[in-house]
């Protein structure tokens, strides 16, 4: 059993009073520990986690939770105490935000993905960094300009129960450019698969400049959908056997066969494009594969889902789930799928002014995102059927407001 005041040695500069946080509320999952650290280390405000992950399996951080926390904890130059594997409690005190080359490595197959979506907020927020101060040694990269920060992440990058990389590239960095006007890019080096892992992907972001703060936007007008593409890879032994052809086809079938009058009122789609990918052993480590659907709007909505292959799962199976999951997201008239939902609300609670987001009805992920949001930042959320009236069906589209507080880049 670990102290209740393990920030007894942790001095914060900034005198900024303690935010207390129970980790098992909610989905009471690891995005409420990647989610407080970053926030935390934003806003400079010290955090204390209780409870972390205490209704899973197996409680407390796995591996690819204290990656993350430790990769915040060296991007803030902060301190933190619990930070070990099945921690069920932890202190983060976070300093400042340095833009920087950073890497990490869960030396296991968990996700980068979730790592990477921990840290891309932290890096806007993050000062530009001295010419004189010298990158970490033995570092394989580029040039790096001192308001940019390049982030190298190594373990699994096609993992379960988290966004395949092909949906940070495809879907999420696209939506975050857009929304916010954000220099990013994000670029898979090699595939890493349950249960080696081994994979790599790297991300260039650029601060903010001095005194600027996240834009609100609103993302409340759907457009007709004018493009549909499925994309599906293997590696390995299932590329040779054409795993990733069978999926790219049966998905494609699959949502010729579901989309139609649902799509729109003449009953007409727009032609589905497919590419099916052979991963070759430089851009793949071990075996697996996956599958990503995505839509587009005339008003710039940008919509996914995205599944890796797990075992016990045929190809075809995956390839008609992940149809069906996108098809479903078309179908409910929202402005983003039901997985892009969290991924928003950190950036919401940041911005200055009033977001707004069409979106089907709020999955627990976004529940609890929404909680930790406005419990560290006092950031204020809305929801209602997007007639304006209460939300409370479940076949209603929903409006998601929130009156960001305008963090500011010091």
């Amino acid at each position: 059993t670990q102290s209740p005041a393990l920030c007894i040695n942790l001095q914060c500069s900034n005198n900024k009073t303690m935010k207390h946080l129970d980790g098992s509320m909610l989905e009471g999952g690891g995005q409420i520990i990647r989610n407080s650290v970053a926030l935390s280390a934003i806003l400079k405000t010290p955090v204390d986690v209780v409870k972390i992950r205490a209704g899973r399996q197996n409680p407390g951080l796995s591996p690819q939770h204290l990656c993350g926390l430790e990769l915040v904890t060296e991007m803030s130059k902060g301190k933190c105490e619990g930070g070990m594997v099945r921690s069920t409690h932890i202190t983060f005190v976070p300093q400042d935000l340095t833009c920087g080359t950073y890497t990490a490595d869960t030396k296991t197959a968990g996700s980068c993905t979730l790592m990477m979506q921990q840290a891309l907020p932290c890096l806007l927020f993050a000062r530009p960094s001295q010419p004189s101060q010298e990158e970490p040694r033995g570092q394989d990269h580029c040039h790096r300009a001192p308001d940019t920060s390049i982030l190298h992440l190594r373990g699994g990058t096609d993992a379960s129960m988290a966004p395949p990389i092909t949906y940070l590239t495809d879907v999420l960095g696209p939506l975050l450019r857009r929304l916010f006007n954000m220099n990013l890019q994000i670029k898979l080096i090699r595939r890493g698969f349950f249960p080696k892992g081994g994979g790599e992907i790297e991300a260039q972001v650029q601060c903010l400049g001095s005194g600027e703060s996240l834009p609100a936007f609103d993302h409340t007008e759907r457009g007709q959908l004018s493009s549909i593409h499925v994309k599906a890879y293997a590696a390995g032994r299932l590329a040779a056997q054409g795993v990733a052809e069978v999926m790219a086809t049966t998905a494609t079938k699959e949502l010729y066969r579901l989309l139609g009058p649902a799509a729109n009122p003449q009953g007409s789609i727009p032609p589905i494009t497919q590419d099916s990918i052979r991963e070759s052993k430089e851009m793949a480590f071990g075996e697996g594969g996956g599958c990503i659907v995505t839509a587009a709007t005339s008003s710039g909505c940008l919509l996914g889902a995205a599944r890796p292959l797990e075992r016990g799962t045929p190809p075809e199976a995956t390839a008609v789930i992940v149809a069906g999951e996108l098809a479903a997201a078309i179908e409910s008239g929202a402005c983003v799928d039901a997985q892009m939902q969290d991924q928003l609300i950190v950036f919401m609670a940041l911005a200055r002014g009033t977001s707004r987001l069409r979106c089907s009805p709020l999955t627990l992920h976004t529940q609890t995102a929404m909680a930790v949001a406005q419990q560290l930042t006092g950031c204020k959320f809305r929801v209602t059927t997007h007639h304006g009236g209460p939300a409370g069906s479940l076949t209603e589209q929903w409006m998601l407001e929130c009156d960001g507080i305008g963090h500011l880049r010091q």
